[in-house]
């Protein structure tokens, strides 16, 4: 089960495209890095699963998130920026807009 629904997420910011929500998020990379990573398929798009703040499971328990949900979905933001600048670089493939 997952928490929250795409309305409740928050953007990763300006040259990003995705999605943060304190028990995940996604990060579509930008276009032609599939292709200068091999693929075929026409975008890659990486994601973070963070089961410890799944809220439905925890709650359904009676346990509380270990971190804030605020907290947890800036955080997630912040990874999958990184993790997007970090492929978009080594692959040479960021956006310039």
């Amino acid at each position: 089960m997952r928490s929250g629904t795409k309305k409740d997420s928050v953007p990763l910011g300006s040259g990003f495209t995705g999605l943060a929500l304190p028990d995940r998020a996604e990060v579509t990379l930008p276009t032609g890095c599939a292709a200068r990573m091999g693929s075929a398929a026409p975008h890659i798009t990486a994601s973070l699963e963070v089961p410890s703040q799944d809220e439905e499971r925890l709650y359904g328990r009676g346990e509380e998130p270990p971190v804030a949900p605020d907290t947890a979905t800036r955080n997630n933001a912040t990874v999958m920026r990184e993790v997007a600048t970090r492929l978009a670089e080594r692959y040479d493939c960021s956006d310039t807009g």
